[in-house]
């Protein structure tokens, strides 16, 4: 992607924020991030080829199911693409 990569990042419960990062090691489970992530913030993992900055989504566990609310997410987390 030009200007580097990019992730989107959960904001609030049902809104994405387009956020520039570092990445260092490329390893088979996934990337690491080395820069532009805060520890605990969710970024969008599946769905997100036509996301933009802004978009709404609804979030899920990797199986499909909605989380509980108030509780944390298991690794995973998806948005099913902009609403």
């Amino acid at each position: 992607r030009a200007g580097g990569p990019v992730v989107f990042v959960l904001v609030g419960e049902d809104r994405v924020e387009r956020r520039s990062v570092t990445t260092g090691g490329f390893y088979p489970a996934g990337v690491e991030v080395s820069a532009g992530l805060a520890a605990g913030e969710y970024i969008i993992v599946r769905g997100h080829a036509d996301l933009v900055d802004g978009a709404v989504v609804r979030v899920t566990e990797a199986d499909g199911a909605l989380p509980e609310r108030g509780v944390a997410a298991a690794p995973g987390v998806a948005a099913e693409g902009a609403l």
